[in-house]
């Protein structure tokens, strides 16, 4: 039991995207120059609360030294007893409450929402405090709301979900450029998922209210690809680029277990996006800066950045990738994040993969980006 509790925080670690992240901006000084100013911001939404591990309760016995114990203490080993006795149905009915979450997220990655949000809803009931079941509540309560009247279009590797008939184009093209980035990214990743992903797409106003996603996101993969399409009516570039960037996320996310930190896994997504092409400006960009994010500060999540702040982060995601890509090749890439699934933290993998430590790393990938685009 103790296990299966440890593995909802995780579940619900990702399932409901909190981190807490140090928030960096790069910003010009007075002789034009640029540095990295660390802000204060925390996107840390609260602590996780689950049912307390299951320990062994024994029953509490009074040894009576004499046959004339006061009878305060008698009374004092009642409380004891009574006290006891409380403790364990608070446990039982936390144990309970663990349960219904660990039933929850298994309804809810099967998209079956009304059952998820019943078992939620039952979690909060035995456990009126668990602040975990009420985020789980607000949140599939906003998606049930928004897809409970959407269709399904179900095809061998995705389940496209969408707001209008069987011949609505979003739907169509969505599932026609999943197809191809299903085969893009396979191939330069060497991984090919066995599971169907679930994506939606919303209208920007549905999006904004079932995500409580940043402005400046494009689109989300919590889980499920979800995507803000609007009024479609053709395939567009942008669109084929956000979606190969959230399918990239829910590869590297099975690659690498969900342990990925953000910078590398936005660099990947990026990187396979095509958005490592043109952008000598952003590098020339960073390769100024007197000093720059320490990678370290940037696995978190990026959702509580404001948008010159996400494309620091962003920029120095896919600056790292490219790093590791002209220098080592995309088997040290898929190596290193195939390192994360074994449980292991930056350091290690680093190490393991490259030989050198997280700040050697760090250090390495800065000394080329200056030389490549410093001025």
């Amino acid at each position: 039991m103790e296990a299966k509790i440890k593995n909802i925080v995780v579940l619900v670690l990702v399932f409901a995207a909190i981190s807490t992240t140090t928030l960096w901006l790069i910003t010009p000084d007075k002789g034009g120059k640029t540095t990295v100013i660390a802000g204060s911001g925390n996107t840390l939404l609260g602590s996780i609360k689950t049912g307390p591990p299951e320990t062994d309760n024994q029953d509490t016995a009074m040894t009576h030294n004499s046959a004339d114990a006061t009878e305060s203490a008698v009374v004092l080993g009642r409380g004891e007893v009574e006290s006891a006795a409380a403790t364990e149905e608070v446990n039982q009915q936390a144990r309970d409450a663990a349960a219904h979450l660990a039933l929850g997220i298994d309804f809810y990655k099967r998209d079956d929402l009304q059952n998820s949000l019943s078992h939620f809803q039952e979690a909060l009931r035995l456990e009126p405090g668990n602040s975990t079941a009420q985020q789980l509540i607000a949140k599939v309560s906003r998606e049930a709301k928004v897809e409970d009247r959407f269709n399904n279009k179900e095809g061998t590797h995705f389940n496209v979900k969408y707001e209008g008939g069987e011949s609505d184009v979003p739907g169509h093209v969505v599932a026609i450029i999943l197809e191809e980035a299903y085969q893009k990214v396979g191939s330069d990743l060497g991984f090919y998922p066995d599971d169907s992903i679930t994506t939606i797409l919303y209208s920007a106003e549905q999006f904004m209210d079932v995500t409580r996603a940043p402005a400046w996101s494009g689109g989300i993969y919590d889980g499920k690809i979800r995507i803000p399409v609007g009024g479609l009516r053709e395939r567009t570039e942008v669109l084929e680029k956000v979606i190969f960037h959230e399918y990239a996320h829910a590869v590297v996310h099975r690659m690498g277990g969900g342990r990925v930190p953000v910078w590398l896994n936005e660099g990947i997504a990026q990187y396979e996006d095509g958005r490592n092409e043109g952008r000598d400006d952003l590098f020339r960009y960073l390769a100024s800066a007197e000093k720059l994010v320490p990678l370290k500060y940037l696995e978190g999540s990026f959702m509580g950045l404001n948008q010159n702040q996400a494309i620091v982060a962003y920029g120095e995601g896919l600056s790292a990738v490219k790093y590791i890509m002209d220098e080592y090749g995309m088997g040290m890439l898929t190596r290193l994040v195939s390192s994360y699934k074994d449980g292991k933290g930056s350091e290690a993998a680093i190490k393991d993969t490259f030989q050198m430590t997280y700040k050697e790393f760090q250090e390495s990938w800065i000394r080329n980006l200056k030389k490549r685009y410093g001025s």
